[in-house]
């Protein structure tokens, strides 16, 4: 076997590893981003929000409530800008 002949496929060798490596990267980089997503994906809005304790926004950071029933059983108490320094208080 002549040198430039093994040398062209010692090439071709690197040439496919190279293309397999970066298969299998691609791969797992697919993979890890299902397991990261798949909670999210999955998730849905609760039934329901339950208030046990007092929340008096300033200076409490009111919570996000996305849910399709409130159930309120402390004062929750909400200071908006603009209306005023009363705040809104919910029973």
């Amino acid at each position: 076997m002549s040198s430039t002949s093994r040398q062209a496929r010692e090439q071709t060798d690197l040439a496919v590893a190279d293309r397999t490596e970066t298969y299998m990267k691609q791969k797992l980089l697919c993979g890890l981003m299902v397991l990261v997503l798949a909670p999210a994906a999955l998730s849905q809005t609760p039934a329901s929000y339950e208030n046990f304790g007092l929340v008096q926004c300033p200076p409490d950071i009111p919570p996000t409530i996305d849910a399709s029933n409130f159930i309120n059983l402390q004062p929750f108490g909400e200071l908006t800008a603009g209306c005023g320094e009363s705040p809104q208080l919910m029973k």
